[in-house]
């Protein structure tokens, strides 16, 4: 991070920022347990379903399949990023000839790079947390009125 006031103002900006999404996305889990967990003691019949093994086979399939796709997914994002990150880096090197404004701006676009990434990770972290809330709460929900079974389709 640059040594300057204006780019510790703005990663420190970030970092409040991150720490906000986080707490708010815990919060948001917090009212979607609690929702879940209302669903659930509202449920007045409940109806077992049969889910036959093939059932079972093929929504593990597609869960794998998902899964998959997801890990090529992050692998390619991983990859643009790090090229990106490579130009970036490139450009807001300070180099010999720089003017004092110049050496500013280049410091100015690392530090918005390093803040742009710290919220990324706080946005990411967050949506973490508020999906496994969702799926839990769903997966609870499916298990109680439809039987352990289905909710392993609910997954």
């Amino acid at each position: 991070l640059p040594d300057d006031p204006v780019s510790r103002a703005l990663f420190r900006t970030s970092l409040q920022i991150s720490r906000l999404i986080v707490s708010a996305s815990k919060v948001g889990a917090e009212k979607i347990d609690s929702y879940g967990e209302k669903k659930r003691e509202s449920v007045t019949k409940t109806k077992e379903v049969k889910v036959t093994k093939s059932s079972i086979a093929a929504a593990k399939a597609a869960r794998s399949a998902s899964e998959f796709a997801l890990s090529k997914a992050v692998k390619l994002s991983d990859k643009i990023s790090d090229v990106v990150g490579g130009k970036v880096g490139r450009a807001a090197a300070i180099k010999d000839g720089d003017r004092h404004s110049k050496k500013k701006a280049r410091n100015l676009l690392l530090a918005s790079f390093l803040a742009y990434a710290e919220v990324g990770g706080g946005a990411s972290e967050g949506y973490e947390i508020m999906v496994k809330s969702a799926q839990m709460q769903a997966t609870s929900f499916v298990a109680k009125k439809y039987g352990v079974e289905a909710a392993e389709l609910a997954r």
